[in-house]
């Protein structure tokens, strides 16, 4: 109310799919009857999607997350950004994957999923992160999901190159100001 210009972007940190949720009884349940309408983003992993939808199974094919992202919309989201399919991708997992769903269209970008032994933790923070950044520097949704990708894969190529357990956002300065897109892998496709 004192700002209308002011965006907000809900990350609802609950879980992870590997690991489940990870909340005190009651917050997945605040995060689903207040934040979902008042988000103007929401970026969910797959398994806090399913916690915001009510759902008792594992998303686990893209038709599910769609429909759950659709259901999110419906009850007032302006934007969801599911920020790793994981298995519910459309490759099922060998490329990094996420989706945008808005009123104006629904969109996949995928971007080469680069092995760890001990993977990076904060990827997740990064990727909406960036995303709303984009947004708030004016680019389309389509747009910022794109360079989104970029930054991942730049940012996850020099934590790789250097070996680092921590992202390296210094190492990456470069890809997180002008992220590569179609050179390094980032597909990019309309779903509707």
């Amino acid at each position: 109310e004192a700002n209308p210009k002011a965006v907000y972007c809900c990350d609802p940190v609950m879980g992870h799919p590997e690991k489940g949720c990870i909340v005190a009884p009651g917050v997945a349940e605040f995060f689903a009857r207040e934040a979902v309408s008042a988000a103007d983003i929401l970026c969910p992993n797959t398994l806090e999607l399913q916690l915001l939808t009510g759902g008792a199974e594992a998303l686990a094919s893209l038709d599910q997350v769609r429909a759950a992202t659709d259901q999110l919309l419906q009850r007032g989201a302006k934007c969801v950004f599911v920020k790793h399919l994981g298995p519910a991708g459309l490759e099922g997992g060998p490329r990094f994957e996420m989706l945008l769903a808005t009123e104006e269209g629904t969109w996949h970008v995928s971007a080469p999923l680069l092995h760890f032994d001990r993977p990076p933790v904060g990827v997740g923070d990064l990727t909406s992160g960036t995303f709303l950044a984009r947004r708030l520097l004016g680019y389309s949704w389509e747009d910022a999901l794109e360079l989104t990708a970029g930054t991942y894969h730049a940012v996850m190529s020099a934590t790789s190159q250097l070996g680092a357990y921590e992202l390296q956002l210094v190492a990456a300065q470069d890809g997180l100001a002008s992220p590569p897109r179609v050179d390094a892998g980032i597909q990019m496709k309309r779903l509707g």
